[in-house]
């Protein structure tokens, strides 16, 4: 009796442990299945992840030419400003000198005309004081005939 109750039990479970393994294989299938789908899932998202690293990388490298071109464009206005206000100072100091010159030419003009005014005043004057000598003279020498 014992021997068929031990029979029985271990047919039992023979019976169970084959019945785990059959479901084992069939969750190992399943499972196999659901792998094979994941590693597609991330395969196709490290794709994705790749092209979108890509395209931030040449987002950044269009971004960096672009300010590159900026900070050259910058840097050309900048020396054109430079330029235009250095141009601009030297037309102001040569308008200043060319002002100061008109200026003196417009002074020394007025020296000039007042020496010709005392000029022709001083030779009117020696020429009355040389016709009054004259004039003196003259009485002088008919004062001394007489």
């Amino acid at each position: 009796y014992k021997r068929a109750q031990v029979i029985q039990e271990l047919s039992q479970s023979v019976f169970e442990t084959k019945e785990r393994l059959a479901q084992s294989e069939r969750a190992s299938k399943t499972s196999s299945k659901e792998l094979s789908k994941k590693e597609q899932e991330c395969f196709s998202l490290k794709k994705k992840l790749s092209k979108a690293i890509d395209d931030i990388t040449e987002e950044r490298r269009k971004r960096e030419k672009m300010e590159a071109e900026k900070r050259g464009s910058d840097d050309e206005l900048r020396a054109v400003k430079q330029s235009l206000n250095q141009l601009g100072n030297k037309l102001k100091e040569e308008a200043k000198v060319r002002i100061q010159g008109e200026d003196s030419l417009k002074v020394e003009k007025e020296k000039k005309q007042t020496l010709e005014v005392r000029c022709g005043t001083l030779v009117n004057m020696m020429e009355t004081h040389c016709v009054t000598i004259s004039t003196q003279e003259e009485e002088l020498k008919n004062k001394d005939s007489q």
